[in-house]
């Protein structure tokens, strides 16, 4: 049976739905607000109505528990530890946290889940299109602040840094905004006297409005399945558009030179990432997980069947490639195998050298320790070698694009090419290679006009 109870201007409605297990009552409940102007025998009738439709709701368990609980409630207590951490990659579910805790929950968070409109995710994404939304923390330091901490013999250990943060930051360099704000500190000054701020007043990418929607529709989603709301509101606002960022890439005359410079480079380790990367379209995650057992010398194969990412708060993190079709087994060119053999001789040597100091762990490349690689160290070895090498900076990506259309014009075909990348389908080669297939199209075009024609090549 159900029951009602006022309290205030508005009445409290309750359903038995059976006993725990002390035997004390369980009971689904709302509050129900009757419309402005009503007579006292019409208010009755309407709360007599809404109470016989809670109950027949409750009874038929039709009723979602998203009418009670907020979207901050929903995500802590429920999606992110039943949802997000068992299914989702540790790289992927740190992010979603860092997109709830910044830009989702502080504005939508305290909006009871079942009552989220359209209107409220459109109205939150113009607020992500503010100027200073973006929010980056960093700042330069302006040239006379230096005469100040040699004034001052502020040194880095004084001023509590690390002393590759403090030749950074007395270069001009862009550092964080903590760091700046504990240089003014000891300097007794306001930061804005220090420091530069940059990046105040710049706008998110549509690419990043584009990832916190697509995570806050996730989370709706879910609860759509889950049967807490009856509709996710986000399938009904357009999603931000996510515009591909021009990969910067390397053609095949400059491929060649990278490559000869590669192996006159005086950093083993550089040198080997750099071809390999030339040669094989890895990802960055998963040259880091590269061990030495995924290297045949005999059947001349490299397997991709790892990845190795550092993630905030947790640290460096070893998982499956990005997808299924991304565990794979490529080819390996002799000259790649002959570098291979080198650089394993050369590591072998560093380990004899530090001992006991060395930790065992079959990567490829590692830390002077002999530990998994921070990715991201892999990353500034490609920025420095392009540098010191003089070519334009090509991000590891772009070493990847690279490969691709060395493939497409040696002219290798789609589906190949696809699986040497480790892509999940073939439509997903076709869509980020289409320019250069379109070219290789024009070429086999001409070709066969030549063969027709009987003209040589």
């Amino acid at each position: 049976m159900a029951s009602t109870r006022k309290r205030g201007n508005c009445y409290q409605i309750r359903v038995c739905v059976g006993r725990d297990e002390k035997g004390d009552y369980l009971y689904e409940s709302k509050s129900w607000t009757p419309p402005i102007g009503l007579t006292p025998r019409k208010e009755a009738a309407a709360l007599d109505a809404a109470t016989i439709d809670f109950e027949r709701l409750v009874k038929s368990g039709r009723y979602l528990s998203g009418e009670k609980i907020t979207l901050r409630e929903y995500i802590n207590t429920q999606w992110l530890p039943n949802y997000a951490k068992p299914n989702l990659k540790p790289k992927t579910y740190a992010d979603y946290q860092d997109f709830l805790e910044k830009r989702i929950l502080p504005a939508l968070g305290e909006i009871t889940l079942s009552k989220i409109q359209p209107s409220h995710i459109i109205r939150w994404l113009n607020q992500l299109d503010e100027k200073g939304m973006k929010n980056v923390e960093r700042c330069t330091m302006k040239p006379e602040t230096i005469n100040l901490l040699k004034a001052n013999k502020l040194t880095a250990a004084k001023l509590n840094l690390a002393s590759s943060t403090n030749t950074k930051m007395r270069r001009g360099n862009v550092v964080a905004l903590d760091v700046g704000k504990k240089v003014a500190e000891a300097l007794h000054i306001p930061i804005r006297e220090a420091f530069d701020i940059v990046g105040e007043n710049e706008r998110l990418s549509e690419n990043s409005k584009g990832n916190y929607f697509r995570c806050l529709s996730s989370a709706l989603s879910t609860a759509v399945q889950w049967q807490i709301i009856n509709e996710n509101p986000c399938k009904r606002v357009k999603a931000p558009s996510q515009r591909g960022a021009v990969i910067s890439h390397m053609d095949i005359d400059e491929a060649q030179k990278a490559y000869q410079a590669a192996l006159q480079y005086h950093d083993i380790r550089v040198c080997t990432s750099i071809i390999i990367f030339l040669q094989t379209g890895i990802r960055e995650g998963e040259l880091a997980g590269l061990e030495w057992k995924d290297i045949n010398f005999e059947k001349k194969e490299i397997h991709i069947q790892r990845n190795s990412q550092y993630v905030r708060k947790v640290g460096i993190v070893t998982g499956t490639p990005k997808t299924i079709s991304g565990n794979r087994t490529g080819a390996i060119a002799d000259d790649l195998l002959v570098l291979l053999k080198k650089y394993r001789n050369w590591q072998k040597e560093e380990r004899l050298h530090l001992g006991d100091q060395w930790q065992v762990t079959d990567r490829l490349f590692t830390a002077w320790n002999g530990r998994p690689i921070n990715n991201q160290t892999i990353s500034k070895w490609n920025k420095k070698f392009l540098k010191d090498s003089g070519f334009k900076y090509t991000t590891v990506h772009g070493l990847r694009h690279t490969y691709a259309t060395l493939q497409i014009a040696a002219g290798t075909n789609v589906r190949t090419l696809s699986e040497l990348l480790g892509h999940a389908n073939v439509s997903t080669t076709m869509n980020i290679y289409s320019h250069s297939l379109k070219s290789s199209e024009v070429e086999a075009a001409q070709s066969i006009s030549r063969m027709l024609r009987g003209v040589d090549a």
